[in-house]
């Protein structure tokens, strides 16, 4: 039992795990959650401004944006009655005039917050120091990995939509043939994993700063994006399940489901640099 227990204390995940436990891993989620809790209506407010200024006029890829958020995070955007938030009020206003302008920087000051909260865990897990870089720099990168993901939401709305498309005419060319509706399903599904792997280099060499070796970035990214594609596809309520059903927070899905989701999505993150940075075993005098 003995020689077990060394080895999986020897074994990559074991040293994973601990390292990710050393770390403080479980409150950087935390306090990723709580800033995301706070970030979430400014950036949905940015995003959806720019996203309706420049693609919004696409009807099917805004009904794409909007099914992904949705995807995530059921009810909280949405044009329905039950839905939390209307895709109309967050649009600030086109007028160019001072309380616009101040209201843009307050709400991406604010949008910013989750990404310093990303950057700091990320290090933490890198074993890099959280200080160190020019502030005004430090807020660019934020910046980036911001726009970023962005740029991963209006992407895989985008690949949905192509592969919709696609799928409907090679079916009409066969007669529709379920192997080949199979085959575009799985097409999809790899676009989707693809760019939620891209979203993850980015974060943790944009946003981090951190430089794993090329081999562990694309293989840790890569499993990332597979459990982000398979949560995506199961649907968010095998994770959130559990708020609906408690009678105390039902009130509250919509919250609750944002905090436990992204506290998800953040171990998952973390759990991943902590695999990259493969540090060595720990012993009993480091980590006490």
């Amino acid at each position: 039992m003995s020689r077990a227990v060394e080895r999986w204390k020897d074994s990559r995940l074991g040293r994973t795990l601990a390292w990710y436990g050393a770390r403080n891993g479980p409150l950087l989620c935390g306090g990723i959650a709580y800033s995301a809790l706070f970030s979430l209506f400014a950036g949905l407010t940015i995003g959806w401004s720019v996203f309706s200024a420049s693609l919004g006029r696409n009807a099917g890829l805004r009904d794409a944006v909007l099914d992904q958020v949705d995807t995530w995070v059921p009810g909280l955007v949405g044009d329905g009655p039950k839905d939390m938030i209307s895709p109309d009020k967050l649009v600030l206003p086109s007028a160019l005039t001072w309380a616009t302008v101040v209201a843009a920087v307050v709400l991406l000051v604010s949008a910013l917050g989750v990404m310093g909260a990303l950057r700091s865990s990320v290090r933490a897990m890198f074993d890099l120091p959280a200080a160190g870089q020019n502030p005004v720099l430090a807020r660019v990168w934020q910046l980036a990995g911001f726009a970023l993901l962005g740029v991963g939401v209006v992407a895989s709305a985008g690949a949905s939509v192509a592969a919709g498309a696609v799928g409907q005419v090679v079916e009409s060319w066969l007669g529709g043939s379920q192997a080949v509706a199979w085959a575009v399903r799985l097409g999809g599904a790899a676009v989707g994993v693809a760019l939620d792997a891209v979203v993850v280099v980015m974060i943790i060499t944009v946003v981090g700063g951190a430089r794993p070796t090329r081999r562990d970035l694309v293989l840790g990214s890569l499993a990332a994006g597979v459990v982000a594609g398979a949560l995506r596809w199961l649907g968010t309520t095998i994770v959130v399940g559990s708020a609906g059903a408690n009678r105390l927070l039902a009130p509250f899905a919509a919250i609750v489901t944002i905090l436990v989701l992204v506290n998800f999505v953040a171990r998952l993150l973390l759990l991943t640099c902590a695999w990259m940075h493969d540090p060595p075993r720990r012993t009993p005098a480091e980590g006490a």
